[in-house]
């Protein structure tokens, strides 16, 4: 999982206790930053044609499903038990 492994790298262990968390909220700031400046850049995104952005999501939804737990599970439930 993904998430829980981030969650995990921003910790710092010591037998079995929490020593030190790091704070992230400068990438959370920068990345609403950007969401921000895309609402500015509307009629440069207005050029890109709809059928590149649909084939650029569906690869970000592809290559999301790798390692996704959920995804797994469904998958288990078609495939063949040996």
């Amino acid at each position: 999982m993904k998430s829980f492994e981030n969650f995990l790298e921003l910790f710092v262990f010591s037998d079995f206790s929490i020593v030190k968390v790091r704070e992230t909220r400068l990438t959370t700031l920068i990345s609403h930053i950007f969401i921000g400046m895309s609402l500015l850049m509307r009629h440069i995104l207005k050029k890109i044609p709809m059928p590149v952005l649909d084939g650029l999501f569906l690869y970000l939804a592809l290559t999301s499903l790798d390692g996704n737990q959920f995804f797994e599970r469904v998958t288990l439930f078609f495939t063949e038990q040996v």
